[in-house]
């Protein structure tokens, strides 16, 4: 149980520097060249050196089956003018609030349950919890995410982000996926089933 609490926290620090980078880069991250410009962004602020795919991955728009390195994050939070990312994690939490959204944590969601969301202009999917915080695709329109695709959710919150970890398609695990990365989920939905 502790891992789990320690995990929750660093995603949580994470999840706050990719908006951190994002409100101080101030420029979209919808393509590749996007991912090449911050890199160039970070790079000139810190004279040091992160790949693009790094970036891709770090943010989402490209799966990936392993964690950021610490390496990479402190890199970033030098960028965001921190000493590296031990002292991020120390000194970003003055910069912490409560969230005042509409919030579903996946454990509060129970096997056979309906969550919809959506996000951008058009993209919308519904998961049915099949529980443990794992779902599965029931429907996609527009995403990434087909049919029957399932993975693990840890919480849902609108207007932000969702992480998604482990997509499993087809029997084999195609790494972690993020929805709505700007701008967030625009509609969320909870339906208990009867």
């Amino acid at each position: 149980m502790l891992f789990n609490i320690v995990y929750m926290q660093e995603q949580e620090y994470i999840e706050r520097m990719k908006e951190a980078i994002k409100n101080k880069l101030k420029h979209s991250l919808d393509s590749p060249t996007d991912f090449d410009y911050l890199a160039l962004q970070v790079k000139a602020v810190t004279a040091e050196d992160i790949s693009s795919t790094t970036l891709k991955r770090f943010f989402g728009y490209i799966p990936s089956q392993s964690n950021t390195r610490r390496s990479s994050l402190s890199i970033l939070a030098r960028y965001l003018g921190y000493a590296g990312w031990s002292d991020y994690i120390q000194n970003s939490v003055t910069h912490s609030g409560f969230l005042t959204t509409k919030v579903i944590m996946a454990s509060n969601v129970h096997q056979g349950d309906l969550v919809e969301v959506e996000w951008g202009d058009d993209r919308k999917v519904t998961f049915v919890a099949v529980g443990n915080n794992q779902f599965a695709v029931l429907k996609s329109e527009n995403s990434m995410l087909m049919d029957g695709d399932e993975l693990e959710v840890l919480m849902f919150v609108l207007n932000h982000p969702l992480q998604i970890k482990n997509v499993v398609r087809g029997g084999k695990n195609i790494g972690h996926y993020t929805a709505g990365l700007n701008g967030g989920l625009t509609s969320l939905k909870y339906n208990q089933s009867t």
